[in-house]
């Protein structure tokens, strides 16, 4: 079920719920006159972030490592959490959520399940980039300002 709610000129869409080991991420579509976001609500929490098509493209051609590494440290030991990044496309069933698209890139979002876990995927078609996220990593990237999206891409950048 599609439940659109709208607060002024900002329009939501919840996508999915993700929920493992005690963790529940609410995914929705958010739409604003300065263009479409993807947020991620840790639900229980004070704590969200809403991501515009360049910063999920920024997460797309992470490695666990350098994701980690991009993360607070209060946020890697939080109790429960498991947080995996997985790499590429697993083999699994996969339903497209949304796309979050800007002038200069677009995001293919889906919904993951697979034997062990459900998975977020954020794929960047055009460069061939995706990467998994289960409900501990994304709880994550919840945890990282603008200064960790910069550094993200500024290190793609210079390599």
């Amino acid at each position: 079920m599609t439940t659109h709610s709208t607060h002024g000129s900002v329009t939501a869409e919840p996508l999915v719920r993700l929920t493992e080991r005690g963790i529940s991420i609410s995914v929705r579509r958010i739409e604003t006159p300065r263009g479409e976001r993807l947020e991620f609500d840790v639900e229980d929490t004070d704590t969200a972030i809403r991501l515009d098509a360049i910063a999920l493209e920024c997460l797309t051609w992470q490695s666990e490592d350098s994701f980690l590494e991009s993360v607070p440290v209060e946020a890697r030991t939080a109790p429960s959490d498991d947080c995996v990044v997985e790499r590429g496309q697993p083999a699994g069933s996969r339903t497209e959520l949304t796309r979050i698209t800007n002038e200069f890139c677009q995001i293919r979002v889906s919904r993951l399940v697979t034997d062990e876990r459900e998975w977020l995927e954020i794929e960047a078609p055009k460069l061939g980039a995706a990467i998994a996220l289960n409900a501990g990593a994304v709880r994550s990237v919840t945890h990282l300002d603008q200064r960790a999206f910069t550094a993200l891409l500024s290190d793609r950048l210079n390599r």
